[in-house]
C-alpha cells in the first residue's frame, strides 16, 4: 500500500506544508489498524501532550491504533522511588485529549509474594494471532533476584482485559523494556536490553519461552552518543527491511535505529544517529561528550520511541518528551523516509503541528498489530 499526503498548518497566522511521501506498512505495530473516519475538523497537535493524562506525567509512551481510536500505555509516576500502581489504559480519537480507561493491571490485585509485584516500567501491547498481549517490565526482589528487572507477559481476548499472567512463576527474560515484533511468517521474536547491549531471542508463544540462548543484536558505541548505554527497543518492517528503534541517556534521551534483513540480524546502526530526541548540557558534561543540540529546543530528554500507524497512514513515532521543571509527557510526530529507505533525522516539534482533514482519508488499512 502506498500514499502520497500532503499536509499543511491550518493556524490562522501560520501556513506551512509537510512534506508527504510514499510509504509501505508496518507489519507490527500492536492492533489491527482499520480505515480511519474522516472527520471535518484537522488535526493540530503541539508537544508535550497532556490533556487527559495523568498529571504527574508518563514515561516510555506507546501509541496504538485498534478499531476506530488511538490507545496509549505507559509507565505511570512515581517513576523511580516507591511502586508504581500498575499500567493505565489511555484512548483517544485525535491523539492530542486522552481519556483514561483504567488500570489494566492493578497492583493492589497482585499476590505481594509475586516476582511481579513492583515498579511495572515500559509496558506495551501487542495484537498477536487476535489476543493481546500486554508486556510490562517489573522489579525482581527476594528468591527470583538473578537480575534486577525481567520481562512480565499477560494476555487476553480482549483491549481492556482482564490479562491473565503468563509468566506466574519467573519473567519470560531477564532485563529491562522487553517488546515483541511479530514476522509475516507468524514466528515472535523478544528484544529486551541488557547491560549496554540489546538482545533477542525467538518465543514460543504456546509455553512462552524463548528458544535458545539470547542474541546479541546490537551494543553501545564508546564515545557516541550511545556510548553510555541503549535501551528501549522496538522493531517494525517496512518494503522488506526491518527497523529496530533504540535509546540512550548518554547525552540527554535520544532515538536512533538499525535495519537489518531479518529479525535476528545482523543489524546496521544508521550512520546519522540519533534521528530524534533532545541533548542536555549537564548530562554531556558528565558523560564527557560535546553538547552538539539546539539551545532552543525547551525538551533536555525525548526517548524511548515506539512506532505506531498515524492520521495519515505513515509511521509515526510517540516517546515521552521532558521540559526542565515539568513531568515528562507524551510527545508524537510523524517519520519521514529517503527514497531508499533511511529515516530522517528531525527535532521533536514543539510548535502547533497541523494535518488537514483530507490527509485522514488516506488512512485505508494498516497491516499487522497496534
Amino acid at each position: 500500500m502506498r500514499h502520497r499526503t500532503s499536509l499543511i498548518r491550518t493556524l490562522p497566522t501560520l501556513i506551512f506544508g509537510l512534506l508527504g511521501c510514499c510509504w509501505g506498512m508496518p507489519v507490527n505495530l500492536p492492533g489491527r489498524a482499520d480505515a480511519v473516519d474522516t472527520s471535518p475538523e484537522p488535526l493540530v497537535y503541539r508537544n508535550p501532550i497532556s490533556s487527559g493524562i495523568d498529571p504527574a506525567g508518563v514515561r516510555d509512551c506507546q501509541v496504538f491504533r485498534d478499531g476506530d481510536r488511538w490507545f496509549m500505555v505507559a509507565t505511570s509516576a512515581p517513576f523511580i522511588k516507591g511502586p508504581n500502581p500498575g499500567v493505565r489504559l489511555y484512548s483517544s480519537n485525535t491523539l492530542t485529549d486522552w481519556r483514561d480507561e483504567g488500570l489494566i493491571l492493578d497492583r493492589t490485585t497482585i499476590d505481594p509474594a509475586a516476582w511481579y509485584q513492583e515498579r511495572f516500567w515500559a509496558p506495551e501491547i501487542h495484537r498477536i494471532q487476535d489476543r493481546y498481549f500486554l508486556l510490562v517490565n517489573c522489579r525482581i526482589s527476594g528468591r527470583y533476584a538473578e537480575h534486577d528487572m525481567g520481562g512480565l507477559v499477560a494476555a487476553a481476548d480482549t483491549l481492556h482485559g482482564p490479562y491473565q499472567v503468563l509468566t506466574p512463576d519467573a519473567p519470560l527474560v531477564y532485563g529491562n523494556d522487553l517488546s515483541f515484533f511479530e514476522d509475516h511468517d507468524g514466528r515472535v521474536y523478544a528484544f529486551w536490553n541488557g547491560h549496554q547491549q540489546i538482545l533477542a531471542a525467538e518465543v514460543d508463544m504456546e509455553t512462552m519461552r524463548t528458544l535458545g540462548e539470547p542474541i546479541i543484536m546490537l551494543e553501545s558505541t564508546r564515545k557516541t552518543w550511545d556510548g553510555v548505554g541503549v535501551e528501549g527497543p522496538f522493531v517494525a518492517m517496512r518494503d522488506q527491511t526491518y527497523y529496530l528503534l533504540y535509546s540512550s541517556w548518554t547525552r540527554g534521551y535520544e532515538i536512533g535505529y538499525a535495519t537489518a534483513p531479518g529479525p535476528l540480524g545482523p543489524w546496521t546502526k544508521a550512520a546519522h544517529n540519533p534521528i530524534y530526541g533532545a541533548q542536555n548540557p549537564e548530562s554531556c558534561r558528565q558523560k564527557g561528550v560535546p553538547y552538539t543540540g539546539n539551545p532552543d529546543l525547551p525538551f533536555e530528554a525525548v526517548g524511548h520511541g515506539q512506532i505506531f500507524t498515524g492520521p495519515d497512514g505513515r509511521w509515526w513515532i510517540s516517546c515521552h518528551g521532558i521540559i526542565p521543571g515539568n513531568p515528562p509527557f507524551l510527545c508524537i510526530d510523524p517519520l519521514d523516509f529517503t527514497n531508499d529507505g533511511q529515516i530522517l533525522r528531525r527535532e521533536p516539534s514543539y510548535t502547533p503541528q497541523g494535518l488537514s482533514p483530507q490527509a485522514n482519508t488516506h488512512m485505508e488499512q494498516a497491516i499487522g498489530q497496534p
